[in-house]
């Protein structure tokens, strides 16, 4: 991966992060991927699971649970009392929920920036950044559209919401 990174093939930036995940160097990996995407504008097909795989094992995203499966309604469900408790200003319960949601559904960019949020809120600011980041991936991916992103995070305002926009595409 270094070599074909040296001679400018910045799919290596790809092949690079799936190691370091395979490694455990999750937020390294998501890291690296970020870049492959902005130097590669266009991903290819065979790689387009490797930010999945990243995010399915990143430890700051893993749900104890592991009994749950992919369940959309389940998802939306969570994602709203999340959205509740946020509001509410209960943002440790509010993380618990957008946890939750993203166990059922970890390809949704507005659950990530929302679990984002409410780390921040409660000072993991370093936590916070590295979820932002993990969003920001996922919405490249348009899960879901830029428009429906920008439209969740209406209400944030101040300095809160200008934090965040540094790591969004």
């Amino acid at each position: 991966a270094d070599q074909l990174i040296a001679a400018k093939e910045f799919l290596g930036h790809i092949i690079k992060a799936d190691a370091l995940a395979k490694l455990g160097r999750h937020t390294l990996a998501l890291q690296e991927y970020a870049t492959g995407v902005k130097l590669l504008k266009a991903l290819p097909k065979e790689y387009e699971t490797v930010l999945e795989r990243i995010l399915a094992s990143h430890p700051d995203l893993q749900i104890p649970n592991s009994r749950l499966i992919r369940d959309d309604s389940l998802a939306l469900k969570h994602y709203g009392l999340g959205l509740e408790n946020y509001r509410n200003g209960q943002y440790e319960k509010a993380e618990q929920e957008f946890f939750t949601a993203i166990g059922y559904d970890n390809r949704d960019a507005r659950y990530l920036y929302f679990l984002g949020l409410a780390r921040w809120q409660q000072g993991n600011t370093d936590v916070a950044i590295r979820t932002y980041k993990a969003a920001a991936l996922v919405e490249m991916q348009g899960k879901p559209t830029g428009r429906l992103v920008n439209s969740s995070l209406e209400r944030i305002q101040g300095p809160t919401r200008l934090e965040l926009e540094k790591y969004r595409p």
